[in-house]
C-alpha cells in the first residue's frame, strides 16, 4: 500500500516510497488535480478497495495531530466539509489531547488509549464497517458500524498538521478471507 501524491493537500510531504507523510513548512509542487485535498490537510492510498475485508497499520509515533481512516472514491475533497458517514468519510482524529471519531457533528470522543503509537485499521467493504485497534494491546479503539455494504471504493485516509513526527504506513496489509 503506497499514498497517492495526486491527492495530497498541498504543504503535506511524501516519503520517496510514499510510506510516510508528515506537514511541511512550504507549498509542495503538485500539479492541481480534482483529487486533491485543498483545505484539509490529507492524503488518500493509491489502493482502494470494492469488496472484501483488509487490515493495515499506521505508526503515529508521538504525532500531534493525525487522521487515520477510510474514504469513499466519490467522496468530497475540495473545500471546507464535515469528515463524516455522511459524507463518505470513516475516521478517528488525534489533537493533541482528545481522541474523537469523526462522525456526523457533534464528534464523538473516544477513550483516550495509553500511550498509542500504532493504529491498526480493518475495513469490511461488504459489511459496511471500519474498526480501530490499538496494535500494542490488540484492544479495539473505535468501530462505524450499521452501515449497509460500501456501494463504491473505499481508500486508506491519512491526515496530518504534524511538521514534525511522520506517519508511516506499515508494511502489514492484509486481505481477509
Amino acid at each position: 500500500m503506497t499514498l497517492n501524491p495526486v491527492t495530497a493537500y498541498p504543504f503535506l510531504i511524501l516519503s520517496e516510497d510514499r510510506k510516510q507523510v508528515k506537514r511541511g513548512e512550504k507549498l509542495q509542487f503538485y500539479r492541481n488535480s480534482p483529487q486533491r485535498y485543498d483545505v484539509w490537510s490529507c492524503v488518500v492510498a493509491k489502493e482502494g478497495f470494492s469488496t472484501g475485508r483488509h487490515y493495515w497499520e499506521v505508526s503515529v509515533g508521538e504525532s500531534k495531530d493525525w487522521k487515520l481512516g477510510v474514504v469513499s472514491e466519490s467522496a468530497q475533497r475540495k473545500g471546507l466539509f464535515d469528515m463524516s458517514p455522511s459524507n463518505g468519510y470513516y475516521a478517528l482524529w488525534w489533537s493533541g489531547s482528545q481522541l474523537r471519531a469523526l462522525t456526523t457533528p457533534p464528534l464523538t470522543k473516544v477513550k483516550n488509549p495509553p500511550k498509542l503509537r500504532q493504529v491498526g485499521v480493518f475495513l469490511d467493504v461488504d459489511e459496511g464497517q471500519v474498526s480501530f485497534y490499538n496494535v500494542k494491546s490488540g484492544s479495539e479503539i473505535y468501530s462505524f458500524t450499521g452501515s449497509s455494504e460500501f456501494t463504491e471504493r473505499m481508500f486508506p485516509l491519512l491526515g496530518t498538521g504534524d511538521k514534525e513526527v511522520p506517519l508511516v504506513l506499515m508494511t502489514t496489509q492484509q486481505h481477509l478471507t
